[in-house]
């Protein structure tokens, strides 16, 4: 099995849920419907580092609130113009957003699943400084043979 391939799951729901935590298993439903999973791209020195995020907004201020306390984050309330209903959103970012997606994916529909797998894979297969850097060095030995002696 290639390792961007989706298993198949193997454990019966029964069980899946008997040894679930409710609070885990009342979050991802909650963010299978309404969260949004992504990464985000980061630009330091010239390096582009990218960190999964999850976010999640409504009108509920306490399902948020709830989210935020799971999360351990605090929840956000943007301005939303006059006449219009409160919006509250909470999210994660970076190894704890990583961790929560980790802990929700059996949980979570096929669609979110296999997003979700896509952006861990992503963020735990990122190359070492190492690798980087010898992959960076390779380049550009490259480029000065090519320039150096008119290869295409």
């Amino acid at each position: 099995m290639s390792s961007d391939s989706i298993p198949q799951r193997r454990r019966s729901l029964r069980t899946l849920f008997a040894k679930a935590d409710p609070q885990t298993t009342w979050l991802a439903g909650l963010l299978d419907g309404e969260g949004a999973f992504f990464s985000i791209r980061s630009n330091v020195g010239g390096k582009i580092y990218r960190y999964p995020h999850i976010v999640i907004g409504m009108t509920d201020k306490d399902t948020i609130d709830r989210v935020g306390a799971l999360f351990g984050t605090k929840t956000a309330n943007p301005d939303n113009g006059e006449g219009r209903k409160p919006f509250y959103r909470a999210q994660i970012t970076g190894a704890k957003a990583a961790d929560f997606m980790q802990s929700i994916l059996p949980y979570m529909s096929a669609r979110r699943s296999v997003k979700i797998r896509e952006i861990l894979l992503e963020y735990f297969n990122k190359p070492s400084a190492n690798e980087a850097r010898s992959r960076t060095m390779k380049e550009v030995r490259r480029k000065k043979k090519w320039i150096s002696g008119g290869k295409r």
